[in-house]
C-alpha cells in the first residue's frame, strides 16, 4: 500500500485575509484569499469571505475522493470546478470515485 504524503484529515484555518487547508501534521496544503471590501475585491477580482470558506471547505474533503494513478488530474480538476461553482454561486458536488 502507497503511504499518502498530505495525510488525512485535512482541517481548515481562518486567518485575517485567507484560509489555509492543512494536512494532519499541519502541513499548509492551500491557501485561498478572500477581501471584504467590495471596491478592493472587485479592481482585484478576489473572492467573497464566503467563496473562499466554501472552497477551503471543499478542498478538505478531497483526500478521499483522489486516489490511483490519476489522482493529480482529478484534484486539478476538482479544484477547477470548485472554483467555477463557488464564484457561480452554487454548492460544490465531487463527482464519485470510480469502482
Amino acid at each position: 500500500m502507497m503511504v499518502r504524503r498530505f495525510p488525512p484529515p485535512w482541517s481548515v484555518e481562518e486567518q485575517s485575509a485567507c484560509f489555509v487547508v492543512r494536512d494532519h501534521n499541519g502541513q499548509a496544503l492551500a491557501y485561498v484569499y478572500f477581501e471584504d471590501e467590495p471596491g478592493r475585491r472587485s479592481a482585484a477580482n478576489l473572492l467573497t469571505r464566503d467563496e473562499a470558506r466554501r472552497i477551503t471547505a471543499n478542498v478538505a474533503k478531497l483526500p478521499g475522493f483522489c486516489s490511483g494513478t490519476n489522482a493529480a488530474l482529478n484534484l486539478r480538476g476538482a479544484l477547477l470546478d470548485m472554483v467555477y461553482q463557488a464564484k457561480a454561486g452554487r454548492q460544490f458536488r465531487a463527482p464519485q470515485p470510480a469502482a
